[in-house]
């Protein structure tokens, strides 16, 4: 049986950033090698564990994301954070550990039907994990009907389960604008092409061609993140600039509209005044959007293990790349409270809370057992 407390809190102690989980795989490995269950490495620091059965079935994904973030960890815990400025302060560890407590539990009861496969998902953070996973070779050999994934949820109920039909997190895409003219004197400004009008301008108005009515359908934000305009060089008048913008919608064919207006209208704005213009697109969070039959089976699993659930009215705003997951295919991805008074996510002192390790890993064995087996 996993040691839930102890495994977590190693976890804990050894963050590592998004595409860097070297040793948090290696420490996954080790388990696995000791239960001695096969595994596939995906997407570099990757690892998915598949539980075939003899009779033909359904095939379930099931996905946890490994790695932490670039923050320095505040608290005085007796397993904080031993990696300077990095920590798991969006409970990765938690969700991380869950996993593989389904590892322990179905490697002695197997499904007898179907197929069942666990993703310890690298790079969710900065949104390059699901994309590398699903572009793997080795990963596009596993099939699945359906996938599922939880995220721990502050401010909401402990261990209880919350869900909504549709979205349940927005698409979210990062865009970078770069542009170059020349630089001058500082005392002939006149004589540089410079892109300081075009930065101000847009920074007053680009936002305007987005729909932030977040209970609309068809909402979508534009959030300027960073600007950079020259040196700090007193002699010179600037020549080069940049604008850092994230975008999100409800639906990701928004996102690419919103994405073209932004490119058309800074395209224009370039052009006038004689600069040259680049974009870059990073770091995509595709849409979670949960499917009905999805939700229904999630529900009565909660229902058989006697767990309260609620519907949320609104959408999360935030990213979470497990949408790519559900592009092409049926799921849910769903929140288990993690306390109305909980530190929230991303907070230098806030820590997983163990309390719900247990009522979502038992929620998980119902909803595998019940999708599988029928």
């Amino acid at each position: 049986m996993l040691d839930l407390l102890a495994f977590r809190q190693y976890l804990h102690q050894n963050p590592e950033l998004s595409g860097t989980e070297y040793k948090t795989q290696k420490f996954l490995i080790s388990h696995l090698e000791k239960l001695e269950v096969p595994f596939t490495k995906v997407a570099s620091t990757g690892l998915v564990i598949s539980f075939k059965s003899e009779e033909a079935g359904p095939s379930l994904l099931i996905r946890a994301d490994i790695d932490a973030l670039p923050i320095k960890e505040h608290t005085s815990l007796k397993y904080a954070s031993q990696n300077s400025g990095v920590s798991h302060k969006c409970g990765h560890d938690g969700h991380t550990t869950m996993l593989m407590a389904l590892v322990y539990h179905f490697v002695e009861h197997p499904p007898k039907k179907g197929n069942l496969h666990l993703l310890f998902q690298p790079s969710e953070e900065d949104g390059n994990g699901a994309a590398s996973v699903l572009k793997d070779p080795k990963f596009k050999a596993i099939h699945y009907d359906r996938a599922y994934a939880f995220h721990n949820i502050p401010g909401f109920n402990l261990g209880e389960l919350y869900w909504r039909p549709g979205n349940f997190t927005a698409g979210v895409r990062s865009l970078i604008f770069s542009f170059k003219g020349h630089s001058s004197h500082a005392a002939e400004p006149e004589k540089a092409i410079s892109p300081q009008a075009l930065l101000a301008k847009a920074m007053q108005s680009l936002e305007q061609l987005a729909h932030p009515i977040w209970e609309d359908k068809d909402f979508s934000q534009i959030t300027l993140v960073h600007a950079n305009l020259g040196k700090v060089a007193y002699g010179i008048s600037p020549g080069e600039g940049e604008l850092h913008y994230t975008i999100r919608a409800w639906r990701g064919d928004i996102l690419d509209v919103l994405e073209a207006k932004m490119q058309q209208q800074l395209s224009a704005w370039a052009k006038a005044d004689n600069l040259q213009m680049e974009k870059e697109s990073l770091q995509e969070f595709w849409p979670n959007y949960n499917a009905e039959q999805a939700i229904e089976l999630l529900l009565a699993s909660a229902d058989a293990q006697g767990l309260k659930h609620h519907q949320l009215k609104e959408a999360f705003r935030w990213g979470e790349d497990f949408g790519l997951f559900l592009k092409d295919k049926e799921g849910a991805l769903f929140g288990i409270g993690a306390g109305e008074e909980h530190l929230r996510l991303h907070h230098p002192d806030y820590d997983f809370p163990d309390a719900i390790l247990e009522p979502t890993i038992k929620l998980f064995k119902t909803l595998i057992l019940n999708y599988l087996h029928g």
